[in-house]
Order: C-alpha cells, then structure tokens, then sequence
C-alpha cells in the first residue's frame, strides 16, 4: 500500500482491492499502518480517499510536509519511533 497526495490511498496489487474495499466499508475506524517508504509513491489502484482515513501509525523518518499534509486533512497520526537494524 502506498500513498500519494494526489492519488490518496492506493494499494499495487488489483487482485486484493475489493477485498480492502470491503473491509473499509465496514469498519467503525481506519487505521493505516506503513513506514515512510510507502508516502509519496504513484500507485496504480486507489483503495479509498484519505477523509475515510482515521489515523496512520508510521515511523519517526516521515517528513515534516507530509506530517502536514495529514493533519491539515483531519487525520489523527501515531509517530513511533523504530530503531532499524545496522
């Protein structure tokens, strides 16, 4: 999954995309779990728009304009800090 401001959410594997729909549609809240590599990317499929978006949970390497981005949308984000392996 992966996230570009223009494209909103947006997953590369067309095969999983009405599943993800469908679990979007029904739940109460939306979470969004991915590392800074996954912002920013021009995927081909859109799985929902960010407004559906609850929170995303992503490391502390996430820039400051993307950070911006969200919040000036209303979406709630989980900074965690992650020590990757040397």
């Amino acid at each position: 999954m992966g996230y570009h401001w223009k494209k909103e959410i947006q997953i590369s594997i067309s095969k999983r995309l009405s599943h993800e729909k469908q679990i979007i549609n029904i739940s109460q809240t939306v979470y969004v779990a991915a590392d800074f590599s996954k912002f920013n990317k021009d995927v081909a499929i859109q799985v929902c728009p960010v407004n559906e978006v609850d929170m995303i949970i992503t490391d502390s390497t996430l820039s400051k304009d993307t950070i911006n981005h969200f919040t000036d949308k209303g979406v709630q984000l989980k900074i965690v800090n992650i020590k990757y392996a040397e």
